[in-house]
């Protein structure tokens, strides 16, 4: 897996978020722990906009790469404890 990037650009700084796929969550928990600190200059628009930034990601991946598809259950087979 490669890693990808969200950055940031507020107040002549620049921002850069480091992730692999699958942990987008550690993305968005760390740039609401900024938005939430009052001597960060992020803020919750900030932490919204990379939230969806991260959600497109996924959304996209999903598109591109989606999951393998489970089977299907054969006709008249029921599952065991199935009344």
């Amino acid at each position: 897996m490669s890693e990808k990037t969200i950055k940031v650009h507020k107040g002549g700084h620049e921002y850069v978020f480091c992730y692999v796929p699958g942990r987008e969550n550690d993305v968005f928990e760390q740039v609401t722990r900024l938005a939430d600190d009052a001597d960060s200059p992020l803020d919750w628009l900030d932490a919204a906009g990379v939230g969806f930034r991260l959600a497109s990601e996924v959304a996209a991946t999903c598109v591109t790469d989606p999951p393998a598809r489970l089977p299907l259950p054969r006709r008249g087979h029921r599952p065991r404890g199935a009344a």
